[in-house]
Formats: structure tokens, sequence, C-alpha cells
């Protein structure tokens, strides 16, 4: 019985093995998922509600089941900051595992949204038991680690227009030139003002290489001429 035809009753969750979707445990056998899931804590969020408030300790593992959630930090002045979005199966904690830390970023429900929480004890069970999962930790964070530098090394360009097109070109590296993100949470992504971002998107448009799909869909139309453009 292969993982998509099992069907767990599980008490704590929903919707069944929704762990598979988080790249440490999709490797795991039926079984040992089926551990994972008995120890999931289920909560639901309705759409602007705070799910970790900055500065909260951070206890566990919490896992994006359905909805999306965006990760925002402040600046002294108190604007927002995008500090990113998480889809379904996404999760957050796992570069503060086994040590004391507290939220550095405020999770809020963009819609409604549910939470499967796994606590840093049970964690730390599961990976004596599975010492392979400390392996794939390490392999996450290294690419969460890649995502930072890239992330910093577009807020450090100071040309609008270029921070904006090496975002986007960024984005789409996987092939899929659809980015799920309206022109305001692309301003606060990148640390820009929505006005900015409307007239140098309305340049990219009239250029050719980008188009805007009803509310919040951005296409990349033409990566080669962007990425010439930007000399990336």
């Amino acid at each position: 019985m292969g993982k998509k035809e099992l069907v767990l009753k599980c008490q704590t969750c929903e919707e069944n093995l929704c762990v598979t979707r988080v790249p440490i445990f999709a490797h795991l056998a039926i079984d040992e998922l089926q551990k994972v899931s008995s120890l999931i804590k289920r909560r639901n969020f309705k759409a602007g509600e705070t799910i970790l408030s900055t500065g909260e300790e951070i206890k566990g593992l919490y896992i994006l089941r359905y909805g999306s959630i965006k990760m925002v930090r402040y600046t002294r002045e108190g604007d927002e900051i995008l500090f990113e979005v998480l889809g379904r199966g996404d999760f957050y904690g796992g570069d503060n595992f086994f040590r004391s830390a507290r939220a550095s970023e405020e999770m809020i429900a963009l819609e409604d949204s549910g939470i499967c929480f796994i606590s840093e004890k049970d964690l730390e069970k599961i990976i004596m038991e599975n010492p392979e999962i400390a392996i794939k930790i390490i392999q996450v964070l290294s690419t969460m680690q890649s995502d930072d530098r890239n992330m910093i090394s577009i807020l450090s360009e100071k040309d609008a227009l270029k921070r904006i097109g090496l975002f986007l070109l960024w984005q789409t590296e996987n092939g899929n030139n659809f980015i799920d993100m309206t022109q305001d949470e692309l301003a606060k992504r990148i640390s820009l003002t929505h006005e900015t971002v409307s007239r140098r998107m309305k340049e990219l448009r009239e250029a050719g290489y980008v188009a805007m799909h009803g509310y919040g869909k951005i296409e990349l139309k033409n990566r080669e001429g962007l990425s010439f453009f930007m000399n990336y």
C-alpha cells in the first residue's frame, strides 16, 4: 500500500498525513509517518488572525495544512515588511530546533488557514528514532540560508527597477513563470513603496517582460529578455 492509498483516521489532523508535504518527513515509511501524525496538534485560524507574535517563544514546528500565511517584520517606524509567504506544506520553526528561541517575525493568516503543530519535545523523539531526519533538516536549512543570501543581495540593489527584476527572476528559477503575489505584497517583500513598484511594473509590462493576470498573479513573459536587461 502506497502513501497515496493510505487513509489515516488521525485524531489531531483532519487531512490525512499532512506531514508528507514537509520535506524533512516526506521520505519516511508509512508506519513512521503514522507515528509523526499521531503527535500533531491541529489549530485553525481565520483570515487576519495572528498565529505567532514577534518575540513569542518558538516551541516547535508549525506546518501549514491549508491556506496561506504571511511572515512580517516591522521597522522602527512601525512599517510592515513582508518577509515571506507560506503556502500549503510549508513550515516554520525549523531553524530554531532544540534551542531557546523567540520569533523574529509575526505569523498572520492571509486567509482561513490550518496549522499542524509538533512540539519540540516530540520532534526530538522523532529524530532520535529516525536520525536521517537530522540530515533532511540540514538540507532544508541550507536551502533556506541560500534563499536568505539571495534576498540580501536583492535588497542591497538601490535601483528599484533592478531590484524588482532580480526578484522576479529569482522567484521563477524553478521554471514556473507565474508568481502568486500582488504588487502591494511585492512592494513589502522587497522594501519599496507601492507607488514605486506600480510605476516600475508598468515599465516592465510595456517592455513585454511581465504581465498581470487578475488580482495577485504576475507572469514573467520574457525571462531571457529580462535577464539580459538586468545583466543577470
